[in-house]
């Protein structure tokens, strides 16, 4: 999976309004209020694209379903982006 599928495309483009419908644009700014952004598009044969957000706080994945509900999708792959940080590790320990 060295190779980007995308092909010149951005994972997230500019016209956004233009692919989610109204209850998800509606919800987008209180999510974004809580940490998440949106990270990329899954667009799948046949199905409705799919916005796919991260939490910027642990680096959770969760899609934002056609009704404005965040969902957490544990299961989700995502390709690399070198000019990313990891996400913290599970196990950290505060004191």
């Amino acid at each position: 999976m060295d190779e980007d599928k995308r092909k010149s495309t951005t994972a997230i483009p500019a016209d956004l309004q233009q692919i989610v419908n109204d209850h998800q644009l509606r919800a987008l700014p209180g999510i974004k209020l809580l940490g998440w952004e949106p990270r990329f598009i899954r667009n799948q044969m046949f199905t409705a694209p799919i916005l796919v957000l991260r939490n910027t706080r642990d680096g959770r994945l969760a899609i934002l379903d056609e009704d404005g509900r965040l969902v957490m999708q544990d299961d989700l792959k995502q390709r690399a982006d070198e000019n990313e940080a990891p996400p913290p590790p599970d196990n950290l320990q505060y004191f």
